[in-house]
């Protein structure tokens, strides 16, 4: 029996080849589409779930009130770690991690690298198997070094690394281990690791700053509760804190999808595009089941006879919705076939617009079933509702060919169409929404001038010449500007919280940057009042300070110069304050800012001169590569490391833009396969009218009216959920563009000349056709 409804249903596909294509083109695109999300869901849920011990470790957060609202970071001081670990029991292990942006030379090999400073318990905490080394003990000394597979590859091609010695920032370092490239579905996302050691004199000690990430790792039987109830005020034991700073531990398995904590609470994370692709990919299979229905009931209209006959010889409703669903898991069976190799065709692409490395996993026996469930699932959603309609035929109206009168389903389709391009509407107001906030952000006045602004790493030999190589890059004519500082103006620097002004505590986070002159000059930004900081003409500097607008408002925003900050007990004097630029994401406000006069920098800052091309850029790297012969010489530019900023965005842009010309294209795919039935039924009527007199014109206008008004609901009616989504997009953003009104105008405009086309195709078709031979078909 089973054998017998497959062979009618794929005799059926046959003969229809231009409905089955149809449907099978737009079910296979829908499909596809749901592939590649779904893997990409997959990958997201499964980010740093694969560690051994994910469920003891957690990661240390502090927060604290600022202007009613609670600020959450997870930036934490140096001397953190330690304390945690030494005055605890219930915490077994902690792990400090630093990013550090490495310069790797071995034999005539220099790269640049990124890697991280960790503690040495970061490999027992953390499942990153080795392929070489224990664990336990390669980070033991201070000179150790591990590295990945892919680094060493580079570096010793096919030698053994281990025991190795390489100059890491003039620094000597053994290789101790070699670890297994890391999985795509870690946050984590370095080449080498080194030992924690401070690199700063105030690393160690200091509990006002910071920019160390920290993990613990508790005991089995520790409660986090508990534990955060003990550690909430550590801050405030050691370090004088007045601005109630609190300390409290989150689960490190919970902080990609969760981990965005506004007010001190879990506020969404990763899982918010994870619950988007969700509903993308729900929205593609129900688009491609819709058109399955509509074809399906509109085809089905011309199977009454067929259903009166097998009626009248015994068949009950049951067997034939068998029937019809076994018609509909066959074409499900066959659209997931091409939507597999549809999927694998642009993986490739998937992957570089999503800067993923997923693969379909197909020697996996998991995930056959799942294909198999996914077939099944999308042939039963796409079938269900016509097999019951088909069905529901009366034996005698079958066979009189009345069913499609009695039985129409013109109604229900039309609701279905509207769906559809209802959800081509939202899908296209979205799009131009987060197009238009990503250019809104990105055209942001940023209050430096970025073009001309170059820096690079400060390393130990440039450290020693600095002063020779600032003199040779000034006296080349390339360069108006340079300086040092502890971070570059386009990254966020080490927050401090122990600022006091007029002997109260600011009870805020301020963001500390130290230069040691030509700040304003070398950056390009605009000072309000005051003078910039510069310990060669101001040897007094090292007590001065500047601060920007926003701080300056914190603090009263009147008679600020001569103003006295005291920042961990030392005195600052306020010099001067600077006009505000963006120190934090471009869609956030500014933070507060202090800048602090010191020699010691991490970064040297090259100011070009205006127009420089790219031999002045050579002529630059050559200087500086002349005092810095034991390192690579790479320098960055602002420009680039602002774009930087943006790159979330642009993969959503992409995703959003793609998914919702899809959605159209697989729309339109319904909208043509509909026009090409209601041209088969009513190609006597265009006959008839032809010979009366109408024109291609007349005709083409009655075949595509109807589709074209229910464009126009789908407009009408999706534009308030557009608005509404668009409103949800920009309230992310404290400085937001404006909806306009006229997006929605031009949706519909251009869904309607869309549409147009592809019905206007089959009704120029049709109105061509001779009448006579028209006429003449049964």
């Amino acid at each position: 029996m089973i054998k017998n409804y497959f062979k009618i249903a794929w005799r059926n596909l046959w003969k229809n080849k231009a409905y089955s294509s149809i449907t099978i083109s737009g079910l296979s695109l829908a499909m596809a589409g749901a592939i590649l999300l779904l893997l990409w869901i997959q990958n997201a849920l499964s980010v740093d779930q694969f560690h051994a011990k994910k469920d003891l470790l957690y990661k240390v957060y502090t927060k604290q009130k600022i202007n009613g609202s609670i600020e959450t970071t997870d930036a934490g001081s140096f001397a953190l770690a330690p304390d945690l670990l030494g005055s605890y029991p219930e915490i077994k292990q902690v792990a400090r991690v630093v990013s550090a942006k490495g310069f790797f030379v071995y034999a005539d090999k220099k790269l640049s690298v990124t890697g991280n400073r960790v503690d040495p318990a970061f490999l027992t905490m953390f499942s990153f198997p080795l392929k070489s080394g224990n664990p336990a003990v390669v980070l033991k000394d201070e000179h150790s070094i591990v590295i990945t597979e892919k680094l060493a590859g580079k570096i010793f091609a096919d030698a053994d690394p281990i025991g190795q010695s390489v100059v890491v920032d003039s620094l000597n370092y053994t290789v101790t281990g070699v670890l297994k490239n890391l999985p795509n579905n870690t946050q984590f996302n370095f080449e080498f690791l080194v030992h924690w050691k401070p690199t700063a004199a105030n690393e160690a000690e200091s509990w006002s700053t910071g920019r160390a990430v920290t993990f613990v790792e508790l005991d089995p039987l520790a409660q986090e509760k508990v534990v955060n109830n003990k550690i909430k005020d550590i801050a405030g034991r050691h370090a004088k804190n007045e601005g109630h700073v609190e300390t409290f531990l989150y689960p490190f398995g919970k902080t990609w999808l969760y981990g965005d904590l506004q007010d001190g609470k879990p506020a969404g994370g990763g899982i918010a595009i994870v619950q988007l692709l969700s509903v993308v990919a729900i929205i593609l299979l129900l688009i491609g089941s819709i058109n399955f229905m509509n074809l399906s009931t509109a085809k089905g209209e011309q199977r009454a006879k067929e259903v009166g006959v097998r009626k009248t010889i015994g068949a009950g409703k049951g067997s034939l919705v068998k029937q019809f669903i076994g018609e509909s898991i066959l074409l499900a069976f066959v659209a997931g076939i091409i939507a597999l190799l549809l999927a694998q065709l642009t993986l490739p692409s998937f992957n570089q617009l999503t800067e993923k490395q997923l693969i379909i996993p197909y020697h996996t026996f998991s995930f056959w079933m799942a294909a198999l469930f996914f077939v099944l699932f999308t042939g039963l959603l796409a079938g269900s509702y016509p097999a019951f309609y088909l069905s529901s035929f009366n034996s005698i109206d079958g066979l009189k060919n009345t069913g499609s009168n009695k039985y129409s389903m013109r109604s229900p389709r039309n609701i279905l169409v509207v769906v559809q391009f209802l959800v081509a509407v939202v899908l296209i107001n979205y799009s131009y929404m987060i197009i238009k906030q990503t250019a809104f952000m990105m055209n942001r006045d940023t209050g430096f001038s970025k073009n001309e602004l170059a820096f690079l790493p400060m390393t130990a030999e440039l450290k020693r010449n600095f002063g020779v190589v600032k003199q040779a890059l000034l006296n080349s004519g390339k360069v108006a500007a340079v300086n040092t500082t502890n971070v570059p103006i386009t990254s966020g620097g080490p927050q401090t919280n122990l600022l006091q002004w007029k002997g109260t505590n600011l009870g805020e986070s301020f963001e500390l940057i130290t230069a040691n002159a030509d700040f304003v000059t070398t950056n390009g930004l605009q000072l309000i009042k005051g003078r910039d900081l510069d310990l060669t003409v101001y040897p007094t500097d090292t007590a001065s300070c500047l601060i920007n607008e926003t701080a300056a408002q914190q603090l009263g925003g009147k008679n600020i110069i001569g103003g006295v900050l005291q920042e961990n007990g030392t005195n600052f004097i306020i010099v001067g304050v600077l006009k505000d630029y963006v120190n934090n994401f471009p869609g956030h406000d500014n933070q507060p800012l202090i800048v602090i006069a010191a020699n010691s920098g991490a970064f040297i800052n090259i100011r070009l001169n205006k127009g420089t091309s790219a031999s002045d850029i050579t002529t630059v790297n050559d200087i500086v590569k002349r005092y810095n012969t034991g390192n690579v010489t790479e320098l960055r530019f602002a420009r680039d490391d602002y774009e930087q900023k943006f790159k979330g965005a642009r993969v959503s842009i992409k995703l959003a833009v793609v998914f919702s010309l899809v959605t159209i294209f697989i729309s339109c795919l319904g909208l043509l396969g509909l026009a090409i039935f209601t041209v088969t039924r009513r190609t006597k009527e265009i006959a008839i009218r032809k010979i009366m007199g109408a024109g291609m014109g007349e005709v083409t206008y009655l075949l595509t009216h109807d589709f074209i008004k229910l464009v126009l609901i789908a407009v009408i009616a999706g534009s308030p959920v557009g608005w509404q989504l668009m409103k949800t997009v920009t309230a992310n953003f404290s400085y937001r563009t404006t909806i306009d009104w006229w997006i929605f105008l031009a949706t519909g405009v251009v869904l309607v000349l869309i549409a147009s086309v592809t019905v206007s195709f089959q009704a120029i078709k049709a109105a061509l056709m001779n009448p006579v031979k028209s006429l003449k078909v049964e």
